[in-house]
């Protein structure tokens, strides 16, 4: 393969097949990444392959997995050559379960670091996931890699705006770990990374993430709707502090999430329980100030949930990477001979937990009202909450849903929808009252009728 030869297949995903090689004249190792057949007739999918390389190499970042060179094969499929990494995926970790809390309060800074760097660059991962967090066996300890930027999004410089690299209409990520904006298509930023790495941080404390569902479409409907239990309440070893700060990333509305630094903070926090300068960083926020907010309407100002961390203090990120630095070098981390594979393992994680990274559908958004305002909603055989006659109802598109709407003394009436993708739609359902039974005369009581002659009676006279 051009200037290497290929050693052996050491695994294979969503985007293409990872090969162990070795450069033909000085011996030096990497990991190959050769996009799959099927995806490079697709223009899209091999300029997002290439896209995967600029971007690292744009952000430079130790943080990152190294990309050192492109290529092609004869038969035209591209490839890229990567630094070949001793360790695992953060996906393996979770199923041995034998990371130590220092080493995991290690691997939120150290993510949380990378995904600075990305976004100071104006880069959103938009895919942040245990599979694409590789922890590389250094030492005693652990130091974190950030892979897989093929579906980063970049944006405008100083604005905000996404500069698109998919296509119209496509929305991209693991849907675990996808943010309600971007399963909705909406614009993104730092807070759906911020979302995605709360999910993480949730599986990595919890042992689970924060919503279960049989199907992508119900997935889809808890991140949009439905509040996460808080940590601490399904497992005891939770930190509160923790604890609250991953219910702050869950937060539906982007602007109420904490930032990567508030998240710093709290991981200082609960590894200096005692430390000074800890309890100015990051306070622990009552159990009150993290319940779930209805999103900001047009024209409402939100605060940030994320005002229960403080904002950097007494000398900002150099003091608080020194201090962690310092904590974790008091730490010494026990492990057993099995968790730290031999040097010059490959980098491939193994089986996903997780479905690889794949379009998913836009949901569209129904703002329905109903009269009576008491009417009982059932969206697809569903109960749906109402709000003064009111109920926001999301659907997957190309699919029919039943809507039935109820209510005493009134008509039922039933609609079948049918939704299309990024759809905005305002229904309103009025019942008819139920008709009056016509009134029963009945004769008054003591009041007795004529007696009905019999017509075939002659009489003689």
């Amino acid at each position: 393969m051009g200037e290497y030869i290929v050693e052996e297949v050491i695994g294979s995903g969503g985007g293409g097949t990872v090969y162990r090689a070795a450069h033909a004249d000085i011996g030096k190792r990497v990991a190959i990444k050769v996009i799959h057949r099927n995806l490079a007739q697709s223009a899209t999918a091999v300029g997002r392959f290439f896209d995967e390389a600029r971007t690292v190499n744009a952000i430079n970042h130790p943080s990152l997995v190294d990309i050192f060179s492109v290529g092609r094969l004869p038969d035209e499929r591209p490839f890229l050559v990567m630094e070949l990494l001793p360790g695992r995926p953060l996906s393996a970790a979770l199923r041995q379960g034998a990371l130590t809390m220092p080493e995991k309060l290690r691997i939120v800074d150290q993510v949380c670091v990378a995904l600075d760097a990305a976004h100071g660059k104006n880069v959103i991962h938009r895919d942040l996931k245990p599979d694409n967090i590789f922890l590389v066996a250094e030492g005693n300890g652990l130091r974190v890699k950030l892979l897989d930027f093929g579906v980063a999004k970049l944006l405008e410089p100083g604005s905000g705006q996404n500069r698109e690299n998919t296509r119209t209409g496509v929305v991209l990520g693991t849907p675990v770990y996808m943010s309600p904006e971007q399963i909705l298509g909406d614009q993104l930023g730092p807070p759906a990374d911020v979302y995605a790495l709360g999910v993480v941080l949730y599986r990595l404390f919890t042992g689970r993430p924060p919503f279960l569902a049989d199907t992508t479409v119900e997935l889809f409907m808890q991140h949009i709707q439905k509040a996460p239990p808080l940590p601490d309440e399904l497992s005891p070893l939770v930190p509160l502090r923790l604890s609250r700060l991953m219910h702050q990333m869950l937060a539906k509305n982007p602007v109420n999430r904490p930032t990567l630094t508030a998240v710093r903070a709290a991981a200082l926090a609960t590894l200096l329980p005692n430390s000074k300068l800890a309890s100015v960083l990051a306070p622990i926020p009552s159990r009150a100030s993290t319940q779930p907010r209805p999103p900001a309407g047009p024209g409402e100002a939100s605060a940030p949930e994320s005002g229960n961390f403080a904002v950097w203090a007494i000398g900002g990120a150099l003091v608080l990477t020194a201090a962690i630095a310092w904590q974790l070098s008091r730490s010494p981390e026990v492990r057993s001979p099995t968790q730290n594979p031999p040097a010059g393992q490959g980098s491939v994680p193994p089986p996903q937990d997780d479905p690889p990274t794949q379009p998913a559908p836009a949901m569209a958004r129904l703002e329905l009202t109903v009269v009576p305002s008491n009417a009982e909603v059932r969206f697809d055989q569903q109960r749906v909450a109402t709000s003064s006659g009111v109920a926001i109802i999301y659907g997957a598109p190309d699919r029919s849903y039943s809507l039935r709407v109820t209510a005493p003394g009134f008509i039922s009436r039933t609609e079948q929808l049918r939704f299309i993708r990024f759809e905005r739609r305002a229904l309103a359902v009025s019942l008819e009252p139920e008709a009056s039974p016509a009134p029963v005369h009945r004769p008054k009581p003591g009041v007795r009728g004529k007696p009905k002659q019999n017509k075939e009676l002659i009489d003689p006279f």
